[in-house]
């Protein structure tokens, strides 16, 4: 796939890849970089495009269009919480175990 962009674009592209490559510590391929970019700004939209307030609304609305979906979409989301409470738990447990070895 070939995507056209106007010159300043690019070059603001290639200038902002400096903080990008700062922030992940390392250096990223170009296009590695252009993807995240892209990725990062079409979640920015789709953020923008949902008014606050109306998160439910479109939740509902995603529900009777495609229940099937969202409510494997929902479990899993319910799941990976519960995995990682579960975690913390652990963790925390662990803490304290080792705070009686050491007590």
């Amino acid at each position: 796939m070939e995507v056209e962009l106007d010159d300043e674009l690019y070059e603001r592209l290639e200038v902002f890849k400096k903080i990008y490559d700062t922030v992940v510590e390392e250096e990223a391929d170009f296009e590695e970089f252009v993807n995240c970019v892209v990725s990062f700004g079409l979640d920015k939209m789709l953020r923008d495009a949902i008014p606050e307030g109306e998160e439910w609304t479109t939740i509902q609305g995603m529900f009777k269009d495609n229940p099937e979906y969202i409510t494997d979409f929902v479990s899993d989301v319910w799941k990976e919480l519960k995995e990682g409470q579960e975690a913390k738990e652990r963790t925390r447990e662990e803490i304290e175990k080792t705070r009686k070895y050491i007590g």
